[in-house]
């Protein structure tokens, strides 16, 4: 069927037909098959009139092809049938046509997403229902391991949200190995706070870590939600966690620009000047948002963030000179109010400790370096 509907590419009666269809014209509609139009006709998006009707919501259409013929599971090229542009689109009415026509509830497009899939998307409650009322698969997941409550967490639909868990979805449901997020990971990184506060009322495990080892503080932190920032740590998110590189929430907040989230970490007592896996500092990474040339002579990370232009105004003393004697100039980036709170933080340990802070750059810069190796070694043992 579907080759040979191909065949009718560029029959001005079929595309009439496709025209009308998606404008909702059905005396066009009834007129065009009257004179023979072929109802499968597939148009150059891919999509036959009776996915036009059922995405637009034009039920006297659905039906006047359903009647005459309409394939109610041709698909798209990716795997999209009429029921999936339906519930994406919020077409109840539709919705239920279809379904009554026999319509496969749990189909699946190439990426594995299913209608219910959609319509958690859209966040349409009603749909999700009539959905979930005919057989929809609660806990089906996508090719990349999504089930519904992550699309409604990610999307920020609280009432659906609610309407799953009731109906037994699974909360600590984990997308696919390479990235592993639980809904609540989902709702921290797109800033979905009540979502959050939902998730956690009805027992979100705060602490579940991601392939890569991060929470949803790291989330939250890396995407400058403060506020769920907050809330993840009175429900007790651990500040000193770390990820398989071992980056803190305030590494990932300092080398995204994340002042309030800097901020409010700090001001809850963070490690400020934890290293990670490859001895950088959250100043570090704030100071490097920019990559900038291997370091020289000792530099201070004060001196990097006005090296690489990452500092708005550099307000220091005599004691934070170089061995060249050079003085940190004022700068300008977004980086700018992370580097100025990191550096309040902690300017005397810096002043104390400049010759480790540099060795610790080294390390870490030399690590991306084609000679990284080599050089790591030589550092760590001090044969340099």
């Amino acid at each position: 069927m579907l080759k040979l509907t191909h065949l009718f590419r560029g029959s001005s009666k079929e595309e009439k037909l496709v025209e009308a269809a998606e404008r909702g014209d059905v005396k066009k509609v009834r007129a065009l098959q009257a004179r023979g139009a072929v109802v499968n006709f597939i148009d150059k998006y891919d999509r036959t009139p009776l996915h036009w009707a059922s995405g637009k919501g034009h039920l006297d259409i659905v039906k006047e092809l359903l009647a005459h013929g309409a394939d109610i599971e041709l698909a798209t090229k990716d795997g999209r049938r009429p029921l999936h542009m339906a519930s994406r689109n919020g077409r109840l009415k539709v919705v239920k046509e279809l379904l009554a026509h026999g319509a496969v509830v749990d189909a699946a497009s190439e990426n594995g997403s299913t209608p219910l899939h959609q319509a958690c998307k859209r966040g349409d409650l009603d749909v999700v229902k009539e959905l979930l009322g005919h057989g929809a698969s609660i806990n089906r997941t996508t090719n990349e391991g999504q089930t519904t409550i992550h699309f409604a967490s990610s999307y920020g639909h609280l009432e659906l949200v609610r309407e799953l868990l009731a109906q037994g979805v699974a909360i600590e449901a984990k997308t696919e190995v390479d990235y592993c997020h639980t809904p609540l990971f989902e709702a921290a990184y797109y800033g979905n706070l009540n979502i959050v506060d939902e998730l956690i009322r009805q027992g979100a495990n705060i602490h579940a870590e991601s392939n890569g080892k991060d929470t949803p503080l790291h989330a939250a932190s890396w995407s400058g939600h403060w506020q769920i920032v907050d809330t993840l740590m009175k429900h007790g998110s651990s500040l000193s966690s770390i990820n398989k590189h071992g980056l803190t929430p305030l590494h990932w907040a300092a080398s995204n620009g994340q002042a309030m989230v800097v901020q409010n970490l700090l001001a809850h007592g963070v490690q400020f000047d934890a290293v990670d896996n490859l001895c950088a500092t959250p100043l570090h990474h704030a100071a490097w948002h920019k990559r900038g040339e291997v370091v020289k002579n000792g530099d201070t990370p004060l001196h990097l963030a006005s090296i690489n232009d990452h500092l708005d105004i550099v307000e220091e003393k005599d004691p934070t000179k170089d061995r060249a004697h050079r003085h940190p100039v004022a700068s300008i980036d977004d980086q700018a109010e992370v580097l100025q709170l990191l550096l309040n933080a902690s300017a005397n340990r810096l002043l104390r400790n400049k010759a480790r802070m540099a060795k610790q750059l080294a390390i870490w810069q030399t690590m991306t370096s084609k000679r990284g190796l080599t050089s790591i070694k030589r550092l760590q043992t001090g044969n340099y």
